[in-house]
């Protein structure tokens, strides 16, 4: 196993990782030199604990003079101990002493190897995020045509981005789990958290195949190009609305009668006949409808208003709509469809966190008349 593993060709890998002229793809190549040196460094901590434990069952060496020889510390004696015991029978090996040392200097070798990769990695992607935003061709001279456009790229680029970070998320998980990569090291190069590769509500990795490794890292680069694009339009759109007057939203909003919509859940649930009670709950969970609608209309015209006009970052009005969120490409595809230039809204801030406390005992309450429809 160990033959295989050639730390020279790791490095070689690196460098030539480092002579890319993107920052963004020198961090992504980094990245794979981060998770190859890490299954080779975990497939070589596997040998070593083979060859360790035939020296403790066919030569008779100790578990200290062992510890020793690996110069473990206190906090990798059990992990080793555990090592010792999971091998009762190991397979004889010629010259082991000799081969726990060569295995011994490799470990170490790789270990270094993969910090090396991780700090150039981590520079490569501040680098990357301190890089200019793609230039945007083809856009009109029109200020109110330019906006449209604007708005019209941005729907359909970001309908690409999520086709491609499906298949990409989908590739990172099959690395993890076909290939051994770290999910850390996955994550990162998809450009998404380990968390929604190992959801198995949400991912199924994708199967192995020789290509599998680079099907990911095309759809990783695709993915980029597409975030760099969004973030390109989003700050062109953002230039055009200063530019352009915007309608002010001064109407009244709409009167939810929260105190009264309870009563009549209660008097509803209260109805004895269950037809009868069936019919009054889809009725009233049909008005809730409507309600709830309208009050989210309304919610995002103010988050829109705080993103476009003052430039409040999505995740921050997401987690007022929904704390502890982190989605926040649904509000992103609502404040799109307000239009090119989303209307102000007065006292924006005070309206989203009043009509998001309403949207969710509204959705509360139509969970609950819903549940009387039997």
């Amino acid at each position: 196993m160990s033959a295989q593993i050639d730390p020279a060709a790791l490095r070689k890998q690196l460098a030539s990782a480092l002579r890319r002229r993107d920052p963004a793809d020198r961090a992504v190549y980094a990245e794979v030199v981060v998770a190859d040196a890490a299954v080779a460094h975990r497939d070589v901590l596997q040998e070593r604990d083979v060859v360790a434990a035939a020296l403790h069952v066919h030569h008779d060496w100790p578990i200290g003079r062992i510890e020793r020889a690996l110069n473990v510390g206190a906090k990798n004696r059990e992990p080793l101990r555990q090592a010792l015991a999971d091998n009762p029978n190991p397979p004889k090996v010629a010259e082991p002493a000799a081969k726990l040392d060569q295995l011994v200097s490799l470990a170490r070798e790789l270990h270094q190897l993969r910090q090396d990769a991780t700090t150039a990695a981590a520079r490569e992607w501040e680098a990357a995020e301190a890089a200019e935003l793609p230039a945007l061709e083809g856009l009109p001279e029109d200020p109110e045509q330019r906006a449209a456009f604007v708005v019209d790229r941005l729907r359909h680029v970001r309908g690409e981005l999520a086709r491609v970070a499906k298949m990409r998320n989908q590739a990172a998980a099959g690395m993890a789990a076909h290939r051994g990569w770290p999910i850390s090291s996955a994550a990162r190069i998809a450009g998404t958290s380990g968390s929604r590769l190992t959801d198995p509500d949400y991912m199924v990795p994708a199967e192995d195949s020789p290509t599998l490794r680079d099907e990911f890292l095309r759809l990783s680069r695709h993915g980029r190009k597409f975030a760099a694009e969004i973030a390109a339009l989003e700050a062109e759109q953002q230039r055009i609305v200063r530019q352009l007057p915007a309608p002010v939203r001064e109407n009244a909003l709409t009167e939810v009668p929260l105190a009264k919509l309870r009563r009549d859940a209660a008097k509803v649930a209260k109805i004895a006949d269950p037809d009868d009670r069936k019919a009054k709950a889809e009725e009233l969970a049909k008005d809730l409808y409507d309600l709830r609608r309208n009050v989210i209309r309304e919610r995002t015209e103010a988050a829109g208003s705080l993103h476009v006009h003052e430039g409040r970052p999505l995740a921050q009005l997401v987690d007022v709509i929904t704390p502890g969120s982190r989605n926040q490409g649904q509000l992103r595809t609502q404040i799109t469809r307000l239009g090119a230039v989303p209307p102000k809204v007065v006292d924006a801030e005070q309206v989203l966190e009043e009509r998001s406390a309403t949207a969710r005992a509204l959705t509360e309450l139509m969970n609950e008349v819903r549940a009387l429809r039997g």
